[in-house]
């Protein structure tokens, strides 16, 4: 396939935006022609990486820019028995819950969103409306390290940590918010970057778990 110039690219994205009354490069969700696919529309799959697209693409693989057949290869209603979050969605699943919001430093009302993620709700005269508990009520947190030691976020059944922390109390630290107050169960994931500081401790679980406080080596 012959290159072809970015700028003619780009140029040609943006005029057909414009065309379809997307100005500036700036999508407008009711200016979008969206098309709810049936279970026996057809599908392409790259043969190079295996992604699978509900239109031709140009004839170009949209994650490894490989070539699509002009043929379709496979069918909606296959796709979604082999795929997990489609097949929950087409089988009539209940939809399930999930409110996450950020809690740090900046945060506005910092004591408003925590008593929602303890699952408070009140009508507080400086409230805008009464509170809404299956809208309002918070699930998850996206916190930053302050939330280490002198906030009461209650009662935690997981704890996701991004990367490794420092040292050895400051991952109990983290750790320890959840399972307390006698949950049955609890659980803590550990994210180890690309970086010697983490890899260390990804081979050495021990030195970040359950090494003696330096006063009592």
């Amino acid at each position: 396939m012959d290159k072809i110039n970015e700028t003619q690219i780009g140029e040609a994205v943006s005029e057909a935006l414009r065309i379809g009354g997307n100005d500036n490069g700036k999508l407008f969700a009711r200016k979008l022609n969206i098309k709810v696919s049936l279970s026996d529309d057809p599908v392409w799959t790259c043969a190079r990486c295996r992604r699978h697209h509900l239109h031709r693409s140009a004839g170009i693989c949209t994650k490894c820019f490989g070539p699509l057949t002009s043929l379709q290869t496979s069918t909606c209603d296959l796709i979604w028995n082999s795929n997990y979050l489609a097949f929950s969605a087409t089988s009539g699943r209940e939809p399930i819950r999930l409110h996450s919001e950020e809690l740090t430093a900046q945060t506005d009302d910092q004591v408003g969103r925590q008593r929602l993620f303890r699952g408070v709700s009140i009508n507080l005269p400086t409230s805008e409306r009464p509170p809404i508990r299956i809208v309002d009520e918070i699930d998850v947190l996206s916190v930053t390290t302050t939330m280490e030691v002198g906030v009461d976020i209650g009662n935690l059944q997981a704890v996701l940590l991004a990367n490794m922390p420092p040292m050895r109390f400051n991952y109990q630290q983290r750790v320890g918010r959840a399972g307390r107050r006698n949950q049955a169960f609890s659980v803590v994931l550990t994210l180890c970057r690309g970086r010697s500081h983490d890899e260390f401790y990804f081979a050495h679980p021990f030195r970040i778990t359950g090494t003696l406080h330096p006063h009592l080596l």
